[in-house]
């Protein structure tokens, strides 16, 4: 492990998702270190850009550029030692993060999935906001690590098998959804 991780911080940043800017908000990570700034957040697409592992992606834009409705915005930072147990998580989430190859805007998995699980994995408290659809998916889901579940929505019956997604299906909508 490098010295310069002990020197580095890592950013929680936000950003208005366009045109539900006013419903919601897409949070991601970035690592700020003396030789390079990382980005790390969960994408709609796989494989979109950057370097990717299915949904989750590292460097997708600049660190700082928003999604398309407007700048991002600086949530909070951590230094020091937090910093570094944030960034050993961060590079390590392609192979721990459960959900890389499921994305759903609502219920989750998604990028605000993503950005509550690594800070719970680093046992931090951070408020995301009202805004942040997807948040509270791994205890919604009584998932806590990627292990089989089914739940009734009341919209239709959704099924995950590991950190694969099947089909999500809405008999309101009348339609399924091929999420992997």
């Amino acid at each position: 492990m490098s010295n310069t991780k002990t020197s580095c911080e890592v950013q929680l940043r936000a950003a208005k998702i366009p045109f539900i800017g006013w419903l919601a908000v897409h949070y991601w990570f970035a690592i700020i270190e003396p030789e390079q700034t990382t980005r790390w957040e969960i994408w709609q697409t796989r494989n979109t850009g950057g370097k990717s592992w299915g949904h989750l992606h590292k460097n997708l834009m600049p660190f700082d550029r928003g999604v398309g409705n407007g700048a991002s915005w600086l949530v909070t930072t951590w230094t020091g030692e937090t910093a570094k147990n944030l960034t050993d998580l961060l590079e390590n989430s392609p192979d721990i993060y459960p959900h890389n190859y499921c994305y759903r805007y609502v219920p989750g998995p998604n990028s605000n999935t993503y950005v509550r699980w690594i800070l719970e994995q680093a046992n931090l408290r951070c408020a995301l906001g009202r805004k942040a659809i997807g948040q509270s998916y791994m205890h919604f889901a009584g998932q806590e690590s990627g292990q089989r579940f089914g739940i009734h929505l009341g919209l239709g019956h959704q099924n995950i098998l590991e950190k694969y997604c099947t089909i999500t299906s809405c008999p309101l909508l009348n339609s399924a959804i091929l999420n992997n």
